[in-house]
């Protein structure tokens, strides 16, 4: 059985307008939700130029691509190593990173309950913050913040006559128990050294 059709002139008018109004609304729709958005390529050259203008150096455009609600751009520098910048929708804020807050909290983690485990134990880690080794290990332990309670600086005449004493060669080197760990040491060997228990991975969330 075939439905009727009403094929008057007022009823396909009314038609075409209700399809039209369709078409606008979302043509509105969409360009309210874009308002204030750049393009991708609009959002490459302004990556390569920032750079540009920063360095003095050339980089060369590869790829722009959507992340998460961002502009991935991925360039290359001078030296042909590809890097990877994030870019917000409007062009208006840039990242060269992008950090996964569960992986961090984690991190955080390790460095507080670390300084507080070697503060604990009465370690002391010796070194000259005027030296690259020195300060890539207060780096590697999270940075003079969590490193301060435990620190001891050689150039300090005290301190350096104090390490001479117990036995310290060279700095970095950490104290512990009579022993030292001398050398730029990973914060996982450092506990391992003094006999930190395992992280509480919950405790900087």
């Amino acid at each position: 059985m075939e439905l009727p059709f009403d094929t008057s002139r007022e009823n396909v008018m009314r038609a075409s307008l209700l399809v039209a109004g369709l078409v606008v609304g979302a043509v509105v729709v969409f360009m309210w939700m874009n308002a204030g958005n750049i393009s991708k390529q609009q959002a490459g050259k302004s990556v390569v130029s920032t750079l540009e203008h920063q360095s003095g150096q050339n980089f060369e455009l590869v790829n722009v691509k959507d992340f998460d609600g961002l502009y991935q751009v991925d360039v290359k520098d001078a030296n042909n190593q590809l890097n990877t910048y994030y870019v917000t929708r409007d062009g208006k804020k840039l990242a060269n990173n992008m950090v996964d807050i569960g992986q961090y909290n984690t991190l955080l983690a390790t460095y507080q309950q670390t300084s507080s485990c070697l503060q604990e134990h009465n370690a002391v880690l010796f070194g000259n913050a005027s030296q690259k080794e020195t300060q890539l290990q207060i780096q590697l332990l999270g940075g003079a913040k969590y490193v301060a309670p435990f620190y001891a600086d050689v150039s300090n005449n005290n301190v350096l006559q104090q390490a001479g004493n117990i036995g310290v060669r060279r700095v970095p080197s950490l104290y512990y128990n009579a022993s030292v760990l001398p050398g730029v040491n990973k914060i996982s060997k450092i506990r391992q050294f003094v006999g930190c228990p395992a992280v509480n991975q919950t405790s900087a969330q």
